[in-house]
């Protein structure tokens, strides 16, 4: 298989270190998922599921204690790669992953290791929906490198939907207000301001980018953002809790 399609499957879920440790879950079929949540605020919860993964043959669960290491360990190979569950006692106890002419060794960890995502989350009313395009994105992720001293940003609604890194009341301080486009908004009910981490979101965008084919957000007053991304071979659901006013 390509190395690359390994790697976007990892940073859907890594998320720039944002979650580190993760159970990998695989069912002989090809196709591979994990369930993770964020450290140490446990602010962020995911479901990314890709096919495409054919070496990986039977059922496995894989504990991976750092996914950072893995990234790296599987960045030393060409582009073409295959995988290899390597055994011990009848007990999956390493990934090893090979090109032509090199192989790593990646040593995997008990499950019990690693932090455990929620079972289910518990979906509010959602007064606003939009799609994402990578217009938007591009947009978005600009005005976070800009004013990266703000840790998060504001969700306005109403007659439009608006996304606001810094003050929203008028004050005399560096601001960006992205609209977003009308064509986009499938609904916009007026709700008190939405608060959210600016780096969750950022990380959740970028890893997406390129990749997805439709992509869905949906946010509520009530302190949750879900955002469905779906691409040729792949699907990414995020689960974003909100902050309070103080934060």
């Amino acid at each position: 298989m390509e190395k690359k399609k390994l790697l976007s499957f990892i940073k859907k879920y890594y998320l720039n270190g944002t979650c580190d440790r993760v159970i990998l879950h695989t069912d002989g079929k090809g196709n591979i998922a994990t369930k993770f949540v964020s450290e140490p605020e446990k602010t962020l919860v995911g479901i990314v599921k890709e096919s495409g993964f054919d070496s990986l043959k039977d059922e496995h669960s894989f504990g991976i204690y750092s996914t950072g290491k893995l990234k790296d360990l599987v960045s030393v190979l060409d582009d073409e790669i295959e995988i290899k569950p390597n055994s011990f006692s009848d007990k999956t106890v390493a990934l090893d992953f090979s090109d032509a002419a090199s192989t790593v060794h990646f040593a995997l960890s008990e499950l019990n290791m690693i932090p455990k995502a929620p079972k289910e989350i518990k979906e509010p009313e959602y007064e606003v929906e939009i799609t994402l395009d990578s217009a938007f994105i591009s947009k978005f992720v600009k005005a976070r490198a800009a004013l990266s001293e703000y840790k998060q940003y504001t969700v306005v609604s109403g007659k439009e939907v608006k996304f606001v890194i810094g003050e929203t009341k008028k004050t005399n301080t560096n601001s960006a207000v992205i609209v977003v486009n009308p064509s986009n908004v499938v609904k916009s009910e007026a709700m008190k301001e939405a608060i959210f981490d600016i780096g969750n979101f950022k990380e959740v965008l970028t890893a997406n980018d390129g990749d997805f084919e439709t992509a869905i957000m949906k946010i509520s007053s009530s302190g949750l953002t879900t955002i469905v991304f779906k691409g040729k071979d792949y699907s990414a659901t995020y689960y974003l809790v909100g902050l309070g006013e103080d934060e």
